[in-house]
This record gives structure tokens, C-alpha cells and sequence, in this order.
């Protein structure tokens, strides 16, 4: 089984029409023109090589020009108005004289020193390298560094030229995509692994949709029995959907001392949970995210369980059992010497047993025979033997994790519902489907893709 290495999670806090439009010039005129010019963020935000920003609208050509400065060392090349349609130039975006990395203040450049400085053989240090690429008359990309500073800085910059911050979801809508492929090209942006994206690569590309048109044909053709096994085929894979853009939660609970946070740091592959020999050790919640072939997971190491402990032991006691009720999966894990460990166990109430996944840890401290016969000890035939020191048992665990959380993966092609809304709505049309109610059923469908 494939082991991927810890990822981590960048968030940012881009959010194009508060974080952005404050910054338009106050005596900008609100015409037309000005109103429908946008400046969108095409790539996720976070992490990245490349990011690339659409400018659309009367005045993208106007508001390109007035920070883009190619490296032609050709000056009757180098502004945006001499890139011709299906071309691209590299160049600097310049940024105004009051640009400062913790705020931004509109203000002229001065455009001479600037293009001395582009034309000059010294390297040009206040601005940023960009690709730009006339994909229309009124339309450019523009392809800078990733991560969060670079488009924030020059999204920033053309809307104190006059453009407005655009979002993901109405460029979808003006590129005139049905509502599945947006919701699909919106996803993908959240995916964390390449095995997620593919899958939601299928659904942009017509997998779902042609599904659901299936679906309805079926249901004008009054086939109920074909419909209802092509509906429970969807739903098959809804766990799986609802997981492609957020990881699945997996909560290791257990006594105190039993090596929970041991075992989080052998399946993550380096140390992120604190290990001391005093029970205790860890308070609060300590999460950490990594992949199981291609699949997001969260793993979260609690506090251990047990009646006694001072005041802020049982606050993280407390937290570890709001975790566990909300987890996808738990792994109760005990001291294999220490048998008496079992008995925190009795705490963990109201989780399905579907959820759980029982876990003997240091059963490397066992003698051979002892080790060998685990499962066979009055425990639990399903008990997985492992040790966070030695490594033993790991795979079988990951193997126990993934028969659990995904059983039946989706093929290359499968068409998979990946938003609460579609679940909900095929599980609708199944119940008409099964009072009888074609015409319920047929709305239904009809409210996934509409």
C-alpha cells in the first residue's frame, strides 16, 4: 500500500469582493465599462508554482497597461495595447509607489524611472515577473508566482485601475457552464490529492451529467427497477464524493499512555505529536494530515480517557469525546501489556461499531508467543497488533482503514456524486422512485443539474 507524506493545508483569507473592491479609487467613474471589467483568480488560492489571474471587460487593456511593463527591451512592444491577440510577453508588473506588503494605497508610478529601470541591464527588484497572454480583444491572462502575495498584490493593483475582484463562480457562469460542471471546476480547486482531482476531473468532463441523463431517461421510459439500481450506484460512491475535497476524520482514542500519540507519529511519518511517558502528556486535540493511496485523511490524537485528572486533563477529555462522535473513524487503541488499558473503552459511547477499529499497540514488548496468539486472547478477533516503535503492523492497519472508509473505489470514468446537495437529491428521487412517483422523481434529477 502506497504511503503518501504529510500535506499541509494552506489557507488564506482571499476573498475577492471584501478583501479587494474596498481598494477601488473613490472617484473611479461607475460606468458601464468600469462595472464590467473583472479581475478573477482563476487558480486556487495557497500554495503553488503558478498563479493565473483573468482580466475580462472594456478597460482590461487600460488597467494591464498601467503596471505591465514587458522585457522586450523594445519599448514599442512592451506595453499590453501591442500584444496581439493569441500572443504573450514576458515583463515586470510594476506596483504603485505606496504598495507595501501589509496594506495598499493607491498612488501614481513613475512611469519614465520605471521604464529605465526595465530597459536598464540592472535586474528590476520592485516589481513582479509575469506572463501575459492576449486571449482576446478585451481579454488577458495574467501568469505570476503562486501562493497568496503575488495575486493579491496585482488583483489589488488592477482594481485601484478601475477593475472589480471577480469570483470563481460567476466566471464560471459568464463562461456559460452548466451548474454540475461548475460546482465540479469549483471542487477541484479544494482537492488535496492528484487521485481526488482526477476523479473530480471525470465529473467536470460530463461523468455525472451523463448519469443523471440516464437517469431521467430511465424514468421517462417508466424502467423503475433499471432507475432505482442506477441510483443506488451513485450512492455507493457518496461517501467517497463528499471526501474528494475534504479528508476523511480519523480520531485515535484510547487510556492514557497506551501510545496513541506514538502511533500518530509512525503512521504520519515524523514526530507531530508530543511523546512522554507520563499519562497526560497530550491536552488537546493535535491533528495532522496525510495520504492512504491518494486518499485525504486527518488523523487527530486526543487526550486519553480516564475519570480522574486535573482541571484542563478533563477539558481535553471533554474535546476527545466531541471528536470521536464526529469522526469518520476511530481507532480505540490499547497497551497490549497493560491489559487493564481495555477498559477505556467502556467511555466510548453512541459510535456506530461500523466506526471503529480496535488497536493492540506495543506488542512489541510481548513475549514472541504472546504477540503471535493476540488475536486469540479473549480480546477481539479483529484486533490489529502493532507497535509504534518498530513499525509492525502498520500496513495491515492502513489496509483495515481503507477497507472501512472507501471498500469500493471509483474507476476512470465513474460518475460520482461529490456535493451534499446531489446525495440529498438522488436519495429524494430513489424514495419517489420507490413510492411510485415518477414525476417526483423526474424533478428531482432535474434539480441536480438545473
Amino acid at each position: 500500500m502506497e504511503l503518501v507524506g504529510p500535506s499541509r493545508k494552506v489557507y488564506s483569507s482571499f476573498v475577492p469582493d471584501r478583501e479587494f473592491n474596498r481598494h477601488r479609487p473613490t472617484n473611479a467613474p461607475m460606468n458601464e465599462a468600469n462595472a464590467t471589467t473583472f479581475a478573477t483568480l482563476l487558480t486556487p488560492p495557497g500554495r503553488g508554482a503558478v498563479a493565473t489571474i483573468d482580466v475580462f471587460g472594456p478597460r482590461a487593456e487600460s488597467a494591464i497597461s498601467q503596471h505591465f511593463r514587458g522585457k522586450s527591451h523594445r519599448p514599442d512592444r512592451d506595453g499590453s495595447a501591442e500584444i496581439p491577440v493569441g500572443s504573450v510577453r514576458f515583463g515586470c508588473w510594476l506596483h504603485s509607489q505606496h504598495e507595501s506588503p501589509g496594506g495598499f494605497s493607491p498612488g501614481p508610478i513613475d512611469r519614465t524611472a520605471a521604464l529605465a529601470d526595465v530597459h536598464s541591464e540592472l535586474p528590476v527588484e520592485t516589481g513582479e515577473d509575469v506572463v501575459v497572454a492576449r486571449t482576446a480583444h478585451n481579454r488577458f491572462e495574467i501568469h505570476c508566482h503562486g501562493g497568496v502575495a503575488a495575486p493579491r498584490s496585482i488583483i489589488r493593483s488592477l482594481v485601484a485601475a478601475g477593475c472589480r475582484a471577480g469570483s470563481i463562480s460567476k466566471w464560471l457562469e459568464s463562461e456559460g457552464r452548466d451548474r454540475l460542471r461548475r460546482e465540479a471546476r469549483t471542487a477541484l480547486g479544494k482537492c488535496l490529492t492528484a487521485r481526488t482531482a482526477m476523479i473530480l476531473l471525470d465529473q467536470f468532463q460530463g461523468a455525472l451529467g451523463d448519469a443523471i441523463a440516464m437517469l431521467a431517461s430511465l424514468v421517462r421510459d417508466c424502467d423503475v427497477d433499471e432507475a432505482m439500481r442506477n441510483v443506488d450506484e451513485l450512492l455507493e460512491f457518496a461517501s467517497v464524493g463528499l471526501h474528494l475535497t475534504r479528508p476523511w476524520n480519523i480520531v485515535l482514542a484510547g487510556a492514557p499512555n497506551v501510545g496513541k500519540s506514538s502511533l500518530v507519529n509512525r503512521l504520519m511519518g515524523y514526530d507531530r505529536s508530543i511523546v512522554y511517558d507520563q499519562p497526560g502528556t497530550t491536552r488537546d486535540v493535535v491533528t495532522a494530515m496525510t495520504a492512504i493511496d491518494g486518499w485525504p485523511v486527518e488523523l487527530s490524537d486526543t487526550a486519553g480517557l480516564r475519570e480522574d485528572g486535573d482541571a484542563i486533563e478533563r477539558i481535553g477529555i471533554r474535546q476527545a469525546m466531541r471528536q470521536l462522535a464526529q469522526a469518520d473513524l476511530v481507532l480505540l487503541v490499547y497497551d497490549a501489556t497493560c491489559p487493564d488499558s481495555r477498559q477505556a473503552w467502556g467511555s466510548v459511547t453512541g459510535v456506530n461499531s461500523r466506526r471503529i477499529i480496535y488497536v493492540a499497540n506495543k506488542v512489541d514488548l510481548l513475549a514472541h508467543d504472546a504477540c503471535v496468539g493476540i488475536g486469540g486472547l479473549g480480546v477481539r478477533a479483529d484486533l490489529i497488533a502493532t507497535s509504534a516503535a518498530t513499525g509492525a503492523g502498520i500496513p495491515q492497519l492502513w489496509e483495515s482503514v481503507g477497507q472501512r472508509l472507501w471498500p469500493k473505489a471509483p474507476q476512470q470514468g465513474d460518475a460520482v456524486p461529490f456535493h451534499d446537495r446531489h446525495v440529498e437529491l438522488l436519495k429524494q428521487t430513489r424514495t419517489a422512485l420507490g413510492n411510485g412517483d415518477l414525476q417526483m422523481a423526474a424533478n428531482t434529477l432535474a434539480a441536480i443539474t438545473d
